[in-house]
């Protein structure tokens, strides 16, 4: 058993109470939700309609919960066995939105399920492969994932996006204060208010987007309209493989196992006062976690999926029911509000 660092809230022997895991869920889940732009750019730059739209969004997200349900386990080849939520990534975007172009959704789910494999397959090789991945290429790599989505992250903080040109002076204010607040949480509170950051910092957002007028208040009238419990509409497209797309879907694979080593690599850290060096063993087992979530959001029908890059501060929960509960929020989730209507 480690030693849990001084400065961690839950260490990962510990099992977090059960109000502050469904509050660091609900918080996760409102963070992920930002990811899902992927798929809806996706499947329209592959022509969809709303349906298959709403249908890629659900699959995602149950390919979501199984990855994150399988990264927490830590028993056999399988999981880091850290608490390490998966996302739908950017590391796939660029070589989706050309299988798209190409051939549709059922070549990007094709494409999704072999970059699955490929990071599986490199995750068997990750204990020889240590000099090559090093925790400062790792990081690197985490943090150009994050500078590529620079330019979308500026424009819609100044309130700009789609046929909006112009920016108001409320829209910066409610964008700075927002920030402001996550930052000032994440700084200089302490106890559960730095663990709640994110969400403290949404709903404050929110709230004053409403108050000064400047949100679509469209979204609440879909969400009171939609039933409470609906079943994802089955719109497979079917799949398929292409040669010629092999190479864009391997550079995202490497992207995507580089990231994963960088996020358990911290974690290690993280949980590990008197960390040294990296247990490539561990960061593995993460890899092929992660490569099989990837394989399975292809196989049902989403987009290319990895570890975010948010890891929760809590590390496996013994009894997993927890974890499952969070997750299942994931699911109802999309049920409810990403139906076909």
């Amino acid at each position: 058993m480690t030693v849990k660092p001084a400065n961690l809230i839950y260490g990962l022997e510990d099992n977090p109470p059960m109000g502050a895991s469904i509050l660091l869920a609900v918080q996760h889940l409102l963070i992920a939700v930002i990811d899902l732009i992927y798929p809806v750019l996706i499947v329209g730059e592959a022509g969809g309609t709303r349906a298959e739209i709403a249908f890629c969004l659900q699959m995602s997200m149950l390919a979501i919960g199984l990855g994150t349900i399988l990264q927490i386990r830590n028993r056999g080849p399988l999981g880091s066995g850290f608490l390490i939520p998966h996302v739908t990534t950017a590391a796939y975007l660029t070589p989706s939105l050309i299988a798209a172009r190409v051939g549709g959704m059922a070549l990007v789910l094709g494409m999704t399920m072999m970059a699955g494999v490929i990071e599986g397959i490199l995750s068997r090789f990750m204990k020889k492969l240590r000099v090559l991945f090093p925790p400062e290429v790792s990081g690197v790599v985490v943090a150009m994932i994050g500078f590529s989505l620079a330019k979308v992250a500026i424009l819609r903080f100044v309130g700009l996006g789609g046929s909006d040109s112009v920016i108001e002076p409320a829209e910066l204010w409610v964008g700075g204060v927002t920030l402001s607040t996550m930052v000032a949480f994440v700084v200089w509170s302490g106890g559960s208010f730095r663990l709640y950051s994110a969400v403290i910092g949404l709903a404050i957002g929110y709230g004053l987007a409403m108050v000064v007028g400047i949100s679509n208040s469209n979204f609440i009238d879909d969400i009171a309209a939609a039933p409470l419990f609906g079943l994802p509409s089955w719109v497979h497209p079917g799949l398929r493989f292409d040669i010629y797309l092999i190479l864009p879907f391997f550079i995202g694979a490497m992207v995507s196992t580089l990231k994963a080593s960088g996020v358990v690599i911290t974690c290690q850290k993280v949980n590990d006062p008197d960390w040294k060096r990296a247990d490539m063993v561990s960061v593995g087992k993460g890899m092929l976690a992660d490569g099989i979530g990837c394989f399975s959001s292809g196989l049902l029908g989403g987009m290319g999926t990895s570890m975010s890059d948010f890891p929760w501060p809590p590390g496996p929960l013994p009894d997993g029911w927890a974890t499952l509960s969070g997750f299942s929020f994931y699911c109802w989730f999309s049920c409810r509000n990403f139906r076909s209507r």
